[in-house]
């Protein structure tokens, strides 16, 4: 695969990665045919992003102690800088939302609104709307972890399976005893295992290439699917929620193939390959805004048919069962704004 096809293609397992986000935060259930859609992407949509930052994994940059030391400062100033900027962005536009009846809570006096934005130094929030956002502090511990056991086993190849193994297990045990560490540092150790499987898959890659069909995303898929429904389960890793072990890492590695596999098949399609490429280059400014973007719809919705209890219209994370509306809406509503400041930014009409 070429170098820019290989692009495309991680950026397209991205952008699926980002539409299960939104899927699994829009609808649990398509009533219309009895299709349980929520238990479907829970079971990859988080691991998916893991994987592909293994894939995307520069070993150069994590060579000697220095280069290790400047690749940990650069992903840290990155993440707290995007968390930073949407926590003050919500923060600051708090007030607002409360009057129009998107979230519940308290209005914010000038002083709690500067402790609020202060509190996103350090990956605090308390603005439910970004409450997607605990990704972020979760990918950058569990990307610290694995740059740090790469850089002191990189000779020693063995010792970096067995302890890139014994972070799945470990991630794994602190799920099933339901132990919550800070910043669901837990999610983060077991995170590491796929970090590395992602970059064994790139390593491998021409090999594995040839079983990763275009059309497999069908039956692994029914796979997935069919498993999750006779065993009645779900995944949750917001909440710890792992099934069991086993079942947990087959359903993980069925949805990484079918996200892979169905990322081949939307390739075939130039249009579809550079919207789906889009999506995935702005999959954090989606995670960040898609919540607004569904609240809003809610408010719309609720002005149109005149529905005005106020409990209905702030439910989180969504009001009605109107996914039709929720999913599109949700994920190209923030590519368009993220685009559109983009080009304020060339015409040096903003600087951020």
């Amino acid at each position: 695969m070429e170098q820019k096809k290989r692009n495309e293609y991680i950026d397209i397992i991205k952008a699926i990665g980002i539409i299960s986000i939104v899927i699994g935060h829009s609808c649990w259930i398509i009533t219309q045919w009895n299709i349980l859609i929520g238990p479907f992407v829970y079971s990859y949509h988080l691991m998916i992003f893991f994987v592909v930052s293994g894939y995307l994994y520069n070993e150069d940059k994590v060579y000697d102690r220095r280069s290790l030391l400047k690749y940990l400062w650069q992903q840290t100033i990155r993440m707290v800088k995007l968390f930073f900027l949407y926590n003050l962005f919500f923060t600051l536009i708090h007030n607002i939302l409360l009057k129009q009846n998107l979230i519940t809570g308290n209005i914010y006096t000038g002083t709690i609104m500067l402790k609020n934005v202060l509190n996103g130094l350090r990956f605090v929030t308390n603005e439910r709307l970004l409450g997607a956002f605990w990704f972020i502090p979760m990918m950058l511990v569990s990307k610290i972890l694995f740059s740090c056991t790469y850089h002191f086993t990189k000779k020693r190849k063995v010792l970096m399976v067995i302890i890139m193994m014994f972070y799945g297990i470990l991630g794994v045990g602190l799920c099933i005893y339901q132990i919550f560490l800070p910043y669901r540092l837990q999610i983060s150790i077991l995170s590491v295992f796929f970090i590395f499987v992602g970059l064994v898959i790139k390593q491998h890659w021409h090999v594995l290439d040839k079983y990763v069909f275009s059309f497999g995303w069908i039956p692994s898929s029914f796979v997935l699917y069919f498993i999750l429904y006779f065993t009645k389960s779900s995944i949750d890793l917001s909440v710890n929620k792992i099934i069991n072990p086993w079942l947990f890492f087959l359903l993980t590695f069925i949805g990484v193939y079918f996200c892979f596999s169905l990322a081949k098949f939307i390739l075939k399609s130039k249009k579809a390959t550079s919207l789906f490429s889009l999506i995935g280059k702005n999959s954090m400014h989606i995670m960040a805004l898609h919540f607004l973007v569904i609240k809003v719809i809610a408010i719309i919705y609720c002005s149109i048919y005149g529905i005005t209890d106020l409990k209905t219209m702030t439910k989180f994370p969504y009001s009605f069962n109107i996914w039709y509306y929720y999913i599109p809406l949700a994920v190209l509503v923030p590519v368009i704004i993220v685009n559109i400041s983009k080009v304020f930014k060339r015409k040096g009409m903003i600087n951020y």
